[in-house]
C-alpha cells in the first residue's frame, strides 16, 4: 500500500514537505520439469512494482509537483530449453531454447 501525504496551499509560496511511504511485496514462483536429459519445461509467475514519486526537478508550481503514480506488473513466461545432436557433433551440441 502507497500513502501520500501532502500539504498544498495553491497560490502562495511555501516550501514543499511530501514523502511517499511504500509498503508492497514482489514475488517470483517457478516450476520446471525435465522429462528426459535433454529437455526441460518451466513456467514462470512474477510480480513487481516501481513507487510512485515526485518530478519536481523544472516545477513552477505547487500542482505540478503532483505524485507520481506507483506502477505494478504481474508478468507470465513459459518455455523449453532442450539440447539437440548431442552426440552428432564432436564439438558444442545444438541448443534451442523456446
Amino acid at each position: 500500500m502507497t500513502k501520500f501525504r501532502a500539504r498544498l496551499d495553491f497560490g502562495t509560496f511555501a516550501v514543499f514537505s511530501r514523502t511517499i511511504e511504500t509498503n508492497r511485496w514482489m514475488w517470483k514462483a517457478t516450476l520446471d520439469y525435465a522429462p528426459s536429459e535433454d529437455i526441460l519445461l518451466y513456467a514462470t509467475v512474477s510480480r513487481g512494482f516501481k513507487s510512485g514519486g515526485f518530478n519536481g526537478a523544472a516545477a513552477q508550481t505547487h500542482s505540478q509537483l503532483l505524485p507520481i503514480k506507483p506502477e505494478t506488473l504481474t508478468s507470465y513466461e513459459a518455455g523449453m530449453k532442450s539440447t539437440l545432436f548431442r552426440r552428432a557433433h564432436a564439438g558444442e551440441p545444438l541448443r534451442l531454447l523456446l
